[in-house]
């Protein structure tokens, strides 16, 4: 059996490979090269700063790959992870269990650390642009009452809105479940 005419190689060769195994033959028809070697082998920190721009805004936009969701990956060991989780624990400290990197930039492509912070899940979602975050800054009823009580769940409700909602119940219960609005 023949072995790869590349030094310390050994490896077996296939026919028609120009006496090159798999690995060295795909280097040689992608590159014309067959020792060539992708940057992706040398450690993280060296990689980083290539996938790296500079914004105006002062944000490390990742140029590299991107989650569904939009935030920066990186390849450590062999396996993704969240850019912007690697770059905190690499240049600032280790994350703690059940905490989360918040963007305080709101560009989840960002990995500066000055832009990144630790935070609970409930104070990323509460101090961003989502859902939660709109309903916290809500100090109205969408009949326009303002809230004024809380119930034992701590959801914010007015007591104009609530008793209106009795009195509906009420209604319906002596009609026999007859839909009945009152205003």
């Amino acid at each position: 059996m023949r072995t790869c005419v590349v030094d310390c190689c050994g490896e077996p060769v296939k026919v028609k490979n120009r006496g090159l195994c798999n690995k060295h033959f795909t280097r040689w028809s992608r590159h014309r090269d067959p020792n060539h070697c992708e940057v992706f082998h040398a450690a993280p920190h060296d990689r980083f700063w290539k996938f790296v721009r500079v914004s105006k805004a002062g944000c490390y936009e990742w140029l590299g790959s991107v989650s569904p969701q939009g935030y920066a990956r990186i390849s450590v060991a062999g396996r993704p992870e969240l850019a912007h989780r690697w770059v905190y624990e690499t240049f600032v400290e280790i994350i703690p269990k059940g905490m989360v990197v918040d963007h305080l930039c709101r560009n989840r492509k960002c990995v500066n650390p000055e832009h990144l912070q630790i935070a609970t899940h409930r104070e990323n979602m509460l101090c961003g642009t989502g859902m939660a975050a709109r309903n916290k800054n809500k100090t109205h009823c969408v009949r326009g009452h303002a809230f004024d009580s809380v119930n034992k769940n701590g959801h914010r409700f007015c007591r104009k809105c609530a008793r209106i909602r009795a009195k509906q119940r009420h209604i319906r219960r002596k009609a026999g479940n007859v839909c009945v609005f009152v205003t």
